[in-house]
């Protein structure tokens, strides 16, 4: 049983078998970022000093509250992975400010967080490159703009043939598909959205088209659209294992953090 009492907390609401990925599993978690002070505080003590460095420079105090509380629930998950101490976890980060395990934590385990508002998302593989992105949708006046800038030209012609709730929710879904992407890879926001090409097929799924222009990568890689809180558009995509989609056999499984989040659905097999 780990030291640390919040993730002993987690070991005991889930069990040990929850944090073994195996195979080609993805697992998905989930949380609020309304936390009560007295886990905040907890949450905090497994910060790194750079951590709460950026945490101090955010302007508001809901702000600085969210950025500690998302980190904090990503060591405690990382911690309960490796079963190791959250607080001495190391990370390091891109040029584009992508986190990932450093020494001596260095494993085959991926991930990758979005938060909007104050919820979270967290997503873990076994090798996989693994991107998660989430949106609040709310009304956009400028879509036609953003999708002049960030979105190809069959996607604005797409969202330019839609109107109202329709063409917010098609805009959401295609933004959190690019940007779940450009997560995977380690590109964040610097890269080219409108070189992430998304399709939406007759039964609501979606896929990707084209990757920088190139068809058969495209192919490679899984696209999942959920929806984890009503209001709020949620997109994971995993790098399929040897490039090839047809061989993942593995399941997405998502679940919330009951003892420490708002009550929620939690969904333990299947898809979300």
């Amino acid at each position: 049983m780990p030291a640390d009492p919040l993730t002993a907390a987690l070991f005991n609401a889930f069990s040990p078998p929850s944090f073994d990925l195996g195979g080609e599993n993805v697992h998905l978690w989930q949380a609020s970022l309304s936390q009560p002070e007295p886990l905040h505080r907890q949450l905090s003590a497994f910060l790194f000093p750079d951590e709460l460095e950026r945490a101090a420079r955010f302007y508001f105090e809901r702000d600085r509250h969210r950025y500690i509380t998302a980190r904090g629930f990503l060591r405690l998950l990382l911690g309960a992975y490796l079963q190791t101490d959250p607080a001495r976890i190391r990370l390091s980060y891109n040029e584009f400010g992508k986190p990932k395990l450093d020494a001596p934590h260095r494993t085959r385990l991926n991930f990758s967080l979005a938060h909007a508002q104050d919820k979270v998302i967290y997503s873990f593989t076994p090798g996989c490159r693994v991107g998660v992105d989430l949106e609040h949708v709310r009304p956009m006046p400028d879509e036609d703009h953003f999708a002049a800038m960030f979105f190809s030209d069959r996607e604005s012609r797409l969202l330019g043939a839609l109107s109202g709730a329709e063409k917010t929710a098609s805009f959401f879904r295609l933004w959190t598909c690019k940007e779940a992407y450009l997560k995977a890879v380690g590109a964040g926001l610097a890269g080219e959205l409108n070189q992430v090409e998304v399709a939406f097929m007759p039964t609501g799924e979606a896929r990707f088209l084209s990757l920088g222009g190139d068809l058969d990568r495209a192919q490679q890689w899984l696209l999942e659209l959920f929806t984890p809180w009503e209001g709020f558009q949620a997109a994971l995509t995993v790098e399929a294992p040897n490039g090839n989609p047809g061989i993942f056999s593995g399941h997405i499984i998502n679940r919330d953090l009951p003892y420490l989040a708002s009550p929620a659905k939690r969904t333990d097999q299947g898809a979300p």
